[in-house]
């Protein structure tokens, strides 16, 4: 159902299984252990029971010392780690900048390819009618020039004179973005901070380009630049704000996980000396191998919980749906049931969701504020899925008083087989489709969504009631 995974979410996937975990452990443990006890006494003394203890001995021996390095080494990743995200967060330009209220300078500049100098370029064989625009491709090829000039500048020298020269190449690149977004474009992105203007950065890479256009004309061949378009606008960045919230978990996470694999390392305990074979021997091996029938148990149980997950037929929650929808996730009307010990635990590490530290009275006026974003112009909205009808309509009288008048919203369930529905999308400028836990069924979904394309419906976003 998903095509990739973080650690954090398949431990916690897992974990939310701890009782199968348990059980399988305990089952594992007990054949392991009790076979190994059963085949040491039946075979006491000889030899070869004493060759194969000695080796098994090596062997823990040897894990020990692996586990130990691995453990070590580990802690000193976890602690560059935590060095680096907290230096990202200290130094970071990108994570200061409101996404709410985010500036963006937008430069445009177009290259228009010589025509006398392609003429000359052209062999005399070419000189015929053909279907290949060669102005075109030139200017491509020359756009090309500019993208990698323009992405490769130093930054830092383009700042020489302000503050800014001083800040790493790395937090400045992260304000530019610069793209052909079309034919023969070149356009410059840049985001205003606090003390430094967007515009200026823009226009800073703007020159630099003019600058070299004597050299790129010598690579790409003879053209002229022209400014096409220069200014700013405001916007709210949606996607900086999880990646801010990431930025400022980070160093927590870390210092978690250090401190869990720190305590680790020193619970861990070097293998007993070897000793002969005896009948108490014999159940000191059995316990060994207990143990690792109990690992054996809980690796399998935990490939169970992961086939479990990635082989459901329902989505788990909103942050899933959108994400296999392609569309914002406009909010989370569900329940939160608080949880205790190993499940509170395993639930942390599962729940992603951006919306779940918000509190119930608030998350409606934010799903308003959201479906007000997400609409842009459109006003007339179908609110549709699998489920009751009385349910839709009672989100949307929930929904009205924070929306206004300006919105007209139509409730309309199981949009696949439900014809009313299908009829009121022909006066329907955008759909919101609201699922939850026991709806949210993978193949029907994804149905949904692709009648939508096929009808050209727009989604707006979706919510998890």
């Amino acid at each position: 159902m998903r095509e990739e995974m973080t650690f954090k979410e398949l431990l916690g996937i897992v974990c939310v299984r701890w009782r199968m975990l348990l059980v399988l452990a305990a089952a594992f443990a007990l054949l392991l252990g009790g076979y190994r006890v059963y085949s040491d006494i039946k075979s006491l003394p000889d030899e070869t029971a004493i060759e194969k203890a000695q080796e098994l001995d090596r062997l823990e021996q040897q894990q020990y010392e692996s586990k130990r390095e691995m453990l070590s080494e580990e802690i000193r990743q976890l602690e560059q780690k935590s060095e680096q995200a907290n230096n990202y967060n200290e130094n970071s330009l990108l994570m200061r900048i409101d996404p709410y209220n985010k500036e963006v300078a937008k430069l445009t500049f177009s290259v228009n390819a010589d025509i006398a100098a392609l003429a000359q370029d052209i062999p005399e064989s070419w000189q015929i009618p053909t279907s290949v625009d060669l102005k075109a491709d030139r200017e491509n090829r020359i756009v090309s020039q500019y993208l990698i000039l323009a992405n490769g500048v130093s930054l830092s020298d383009l700042m020489v004179g302000t503050e800014y020269s001083k800040v790493g190449a790395q937090y400045l690149k992260e304000l530019v973005c610069i793209s052909e977004q079309a034919q023969g474009m070149v356009t410059i992105e840049a985001y205003t901070t606090e003390h430094l203007s967007g515009e200026r950065l823009a226009r800073g890479i703007y020159e630099y380009c003019l600058s070299k256009q004597a050299s790129i004309a010598a690579i790409a061949g003879a053209h002229s630049l022209e400014l096409v378009d220069a200014g700013s606008m405001v916007e709210i960045d949606l996607l900086l704000v999880d990646e801010q919230l990431l930025a400022q978990t980070r160093p927590a996470d870390i210092a978690a996980q250090l401190a869990d694999k720190t305590k680790e390392l020193e619970e861990l305990v070097e293998p007993a000396a070897l000793t002969l074979a005896t009948p108490s021997a014999a159940i000191k091996g059995g316990v060994k191998y207990a143990i690792l029938g109990a690992i054996v148990g809980l690796c399998i149980g935990a490939v169970i919980a992961f086939l479990v997950e990635t082989m459901g037929t329902n989505f788990k929650g909103g942050m899933a749906l959108s994400q296999a929808l392609s569309s914002r996730y406009l909010g989370n009307l569900h329940a939160y049931k608080q949880k205790k010990g190993l499940d509170a635990w395993a639930d942390k590490l599962t729940d992603a969701d951006i919306f779940k530290a918000v509190a119930a009275e608030d998350r409606l006026p934010l799903l308003a504020v959201n479906i007000k974003v997400a609409a842009e112009d459109k006003r007339v909205l179908l609110i549709t899925g699998l489920r009751a009808q009385g349910e839709l309509e009672s989100l949307i009288n929930d929904l009205a008083p924070y929306l206004g008048n300006e919105y007209r919203l139509v409730a309309a369930t199981n949009l696949l087989i439900n014809a009313q529905a299908i009829q009121k999308l022909k006066d329907i400028e955008g759909v919101v489709i609201v699922e939850g836990a026991k709806t949210a069924n993978v193949e029907r979904v994804i149905k949904v969504k692709q009648y939508l394309d096929e009808v050209k419906a727009t989604l707006i976003g979706v919510v998890w009631a």
